[in-house]
């Protein structure tokens, strides 16, 4: 997020690359570089930005998750603050929903034990 603040390319690029690179297996790789890539396809159509548009072009669309939401954070000047507690809040409900289907708690509990973390 730094490195696009600064309009760094360079060191964004390199930031990019490496995260696409560390991912544990192929498929982890995979996913990432596509749920980014379509992040951030829709953002910069919906969310325009000429540095949204010169990323995707640069990388050809293969971005890491993370650093897209990075990007879009930094180009239109969200604090790093709020980028972050609302990635991890994305990320915390993925994880809860996906725990939701695969464990025989059903629905309506799965939604009410969220609902309970949500306050704490």
């Amino acid at each position: 997020m730094a490195a696009a603040d600064a309009k760094d390319w360079k060191t964004f690029d390199a930031i990019a690359e490496r995260a696409a690179a560390w991912r544990g297996t192929s498929e982890m790789a995979l996913e990432s570089r596509q749920q980014g890539g379509s992040f951030l396809s829709i953002t910069k159509n919906a969310w325009k930005h000429p540095n949204l548009h010169a990323a995707h072009e640069r990388l050809s669309g293969e971005i890491a998750l993370p650093v897209a939401v990075a990007l879009a954070a930094a180009v239109h000047g969200i604090a790093l603050e709020m980028a972050l507690s609302g990635y991890l809040h994305a990320f915390t409900a993925n994880l809860i929903s996906a725990a939701v289907r695969t464990v025989p708690l059903g629905q309506p509990t799965g939604n009410w034990r969220w609902q309970h973390l949500r306050r704490m």
